[in-house]
């Protein structure tokens, strides 16, 4: 797996290391570098129900390189797929991460899903600055 490294502006192959705890697995991205070891974020998932559910998603270095959420989201939909789920899901506490889980294919689920949405998706086909302030872009979110 790779991903892009902004600073030699050239991918950078990382290698993924996961350990179970429980029915949680925790998965952590580093570098493959057997001499300078870098990590670059860690994310830890769980089967919930019939959704296997992002319990978290840290990424280290955002300035630094790109595509380490994007990798991530593509390890759990192979995890989705070989544990036989129907969705990922999660809680999204942040409304700059809101528009990125949008752009992968999450939708707010629940109570006001259809106003977050479509309020959502209007603000990402305009380009405006900043999300507008009449909706709170947090809550369930879930990608089929």
């Amino acid at each position: 797996m790779q991903i892009y490294d902004r600073g030699r502006q050239s991918m950078l192959d990382v290698t993924i290391e996961s350990s179970a705890s429980g029915n949680a697995t925790k998965i952590e991205m580093r570098s493959s570098s057997p001499t300078r070891s870098q990590h670059f974020g860690t994310m830890c998932v769980a089967p919930q129900l019939n959704s296997l559910r992002l319990l978290s998603v840290d990424n280290r270095k955002r300035t630094a390189v790109r595509q380490v959420g994007s990798r991530f989201l593509e390890i759990a939909d192979r995890m989705k797929g070989d544990l036989g789920l129907s969705s990922v899901s999660l809680s999204c506490q942040d409304e700059g991460a809101a528009k990125f889980f949008y752009k992968a294919g999450f939708r707010f689920i629940g109570s006001g899903a259809d106003a977050k949405n479509a309020a959502l998706k209007h603000h990402l086909d305009h380009s405006q600055g900043a999300l507008p302030d009449e909706i709170v872009f947090l809550g369930d979110m879930e990608k089929r």
